[in-house]
């Protein structure tokens, strides 16, 4: 199976849960969080492509977002836990942490069959689209 294959991502998490249970470590991750419960155990690792960026994915097989279990209310919100470790990949800058981003992949566009969430920062292209109203971007909560 190749690095490029639709599974890539799964293997890697697998060889970070055999890590971390063997030796505490979480290598090739950077950090792995084992939850009281499958669905909120998770690792952190750097993107392949992009050392300035990060990714946020569970343990447990979930295709994407769609998966019917996150829409238990007792799921995990994994993107408030992506939030809290942002610090991981990003500098520790005030205009890195007021940058900061979280992204997933539509569907049509995803490259693996496992959840995982893009930590990073905002590029200043998409950025000067509307400075200083998020809002307009991402859409207003009022």
């Amino acid at each position: 199976m190749s690095f490029s294959s639709r599974a890539a991502l799964g293997i890697v998490l697998k060889s970070c849960e055999v890590s971390y249970k063997l030796s505490g470590g979480a290598f090739p991750c950077l950090k792995v969080v084992e939850g009281k419960v499958p669905l909120s155990s998770y690792a952190v690792l750097r993107e392949p492509t992009a050392s300035e960026r990060t990714i946020f994915t569970p343990l447990s097989a979930v295709s994407g977002i769609e998966d019917p279990r996150l829409l238990d209310p007792a799921a995990p919100n994994y993107f408030a836990m992506a939030w809290q470790e942002r610090s991981l990949g990003l500098p520790a800058t005030r205009q890195a942490w007021d940058d900061a981003a979280l992204a997933i992949n539509a569907a049509i566009f995803r490259t693996q069959d496992h959840l995982h969430i893009h930590i990073g920062c905002v590029k200043p292209r998409v950025k000067t689209l509307s400075p200083g109203r998020p809002s307009a971007l991402y859409g207003s909560s009022a």
